[in-house]
């Protein structure tokens, strides 16, 4: 649950917080900002699967 809550906490930041979505969007380069969000969209996803079948 701390990883899914972690990359959760990420996205978070990547797109609706206001402040930081904003600084990602502007100052960190854009193939490292989609990365980045690509990767840990992928990690929830992924978390989210082994959560699925360990309670299968």
């Amino acid at each position: 649950m701390l990883l899914l809550g972690g990359n959760g906490f990420a996205l978070y930041y990547y797109v609706v917080d206001p402040t930081l979505s904003a600084w990602f969007d502007t100052q960190v380069p854009p193939v490292v900002w989609r990365a980045m969000l690509l990767f840990h969209a992928l990690e929830t996803l992924a978390i989210g699967f082994l959560t699925w079948v360990t309670l299968d």
